[in-house]
């Protein structure tokens, strides 16, 4: 197999500008923004009422400033079977994942004999 795409780790970070009921300090708004406090274009005329709202410190809300939030993942590797097709290499079952034309996969790419020919028993917990 020639791996197409190489595994990698993405991260996405958003920002939200946020405010809360000054009594709790937790429950209250967020609007997504950049990382100035800017909010984002786009945005629906609900979203936009309740910033003003907020902005102008409606009762008993008070500004928390701009939070950073990072989401982070692994994105699979891809390669190409011999078939031509290209596989994501993900953990289907017990490591491995197959392609259309039945022909087994690690998630490093290695060819492997379908699982009903494994020598030990497989268990998954899926």
């Amino acid at each position: 197999m020639e791996i197409i795409s190489p595994r990698r780790k993405e991260t996405l970070a958003q920002y939200f500008l946020e405010f809360a009921y000054s009594n709790t300090n937790e429950a209250g708004f967020s609007f997504p923004s950049d990382e100035h406090g800017e909010l984002l274009p786009g945005q629906d005329e609900s979203l936009l009422k309740n910033y003003e709202k907020c902005k102008n410190g409606y009762p008993d809300i008070v500004p928390l400033g701009v939070k950073k939030f990072t989401n982070a993942w692994t994105e699979p590797a891809v390669g190409r079977c011999y078939c031509g097709k290209e596989v994501q290499l993900i953990d289907v079952f017990g490591g491995a994942c197959q392609c259309e034309c039945e022909q087994w996969y690690s998630i490093n790419g290695q060819s492997l004999v379908p699982p009903e020919q494994w020598e030990e028993p497989i268990e998954v917990d899926y």
